[in-house]
């Protein structure tokens, strides 16, 4: 409350003393019949950081992982309400979450800045303006003295295809002629990008320097050639499992999908689509991975009649081929269409023996 006070002689008043109850002035005094009331509400922008008491953290955004930050702030003033407000470097605002996390996945490559705001009222900022010069409440408001600063490094594996925009190639090695294939991708991030070649399993079996590999003297079989986002420096070593372990000692991100090179020793395929191998002591499937059907070339110098199975890896049965086969066709096409995408065991059981191989179902 401020009064008014007239007076003759010296005011004798003190700090803390109760101006209704004592001699203000050694002369006459009088007080104003009434008073300003002034209300005084209090803001305190205060310090705000991670819970982990951090004023500058990093995240890896774009590599399909949540990059959560939960922040918290001190105030001297708890009573008001109490928010935060994200921001690029320039003030601009980007995000006004309702609580005290953020999830930074997917904003990109950047810097952002994450103020606290005490503030009376309701809040009248909105995206895109200046934090730092509009009225952020129609109360009072106070942003905080400093700021949280998150470094986005943006990765993004992208999609993969070779340079005729093929996700399946097929190559024929061991004719002594170079089996180059080029692949191209695209990516929304600006980090390095490397092609990683895999087995149908993962394991890693190259990791060429350039877009192109010679699969020449490669032997018979399937690879996968992904591409390889990433920041920092490239930890992935022949051996490692690309789906299994950290690729690279920063953020990292490897392809959606991937390109699918079948190595045999033959060039053409039928029309019927059946595959001719001159050779083979073991079931041989094509293509691998499949999305719709499987065509499964039998071992050489087979007899008699045999069945199929398709299991999942704990050996649980999916599929039967019910029918027995006409003796010495060495060919059966299976239709895996309704499989969710995996890993799948083929189990072929003959009169005198058993066999099993691996395929891959996208």
């Amino acid at each position: 409350l401020v009064w008014g006070l007239s007076y003759t002689g010296e005011v004798t008043a003190e700090l803390g003393q109760n101006a209704l109850e004592i001699a203000l002035a050694d002369g006459c005094f009088d007080l104003s019949e009434g008073f300003v009331t002034v209300t005084r509400t209090g803001v305190d922008g205060g310090t705000v950081a991670t819970v982990d008491g951090e004023s500058e953290v990093a995240v890896c955004a774009g590599d399909g992982e949540d990059d959560v930050i939960m922040f918290m702030h001190e105030t001297s003033e708890e009573g008001a309400n109490f928010a935060y407000v994200v921001t690029d470097e320039e003030g601009i605002i980007l995000g006004l979450p309702p609580g005290n996390e953020v999830n930074f996945e997917g904003a990109g490559e950047g810097i952002c800045l994450v103020w606290g705001l005490s503030y009376t009222g309701s809040i009248l900022a909105e995206l895109g303006q200046n934090a730092l010069e509009i009225a952020l409440a129609d109360g009072c408001f106070d942003l905080s003295e400093g700021f949280v600063t998150v470094n986005r490094t943006g990765v993004d594996g992208g999609m993969v295809m070779t340079v005729d925009s093929l996700t399946e190639v097929r190559t024929c090695v061991g004719d002594g002629e170079a089996d180059v294939v080029m692949f191209a991708h695209t990516t929304s991030a600006p980090a390095e990008f490397r092609y990683v070649v895999t087995d149908t399993l993962g394991t890693i079996l190259g990791l060429p320097p350039g877009n192109e590999v010679d699969f020449e003297g490669a032997g018979v079989g399937v690879c996968l050639v992904w591409g390889l986002s990433f920041s920092g420096e490239l930890t992935a070593e022949l051996g490692d499992n690309a789906l299994e372990i950290p690729l690279s000692d920063g953020c990292f991100d490897l392809s959606e999908g991937f390109v699918t090179v079948t190595r045999d020793t033959i060039c053409e395929v039928s029309s019927s689509g059946i595959f001719e191998i001159p050779s083979t002591k073991e079931i041989v499937t094509y293509p691998n991975p499949a999305t719709s059907n499987v065509l499964v070339r039998l071992p050489d110098g087979f007899k008699g009649d045999y069945f199929l199975d398709v299991m999942d890896l704990q050996g649980k049965v999916l599929l039967k081929q019910a029918e027995m086969m006409k003796k010495g066709d060495p060919y059966i096409q299976l239709d895996v269409q309704s499989l969710e995408k995996g890993i799948y065991l083929i189990h072929l059981v003959t009169p005198d023996s058993e066999m099993t191989t691996k395929f891959i179902k996208n």
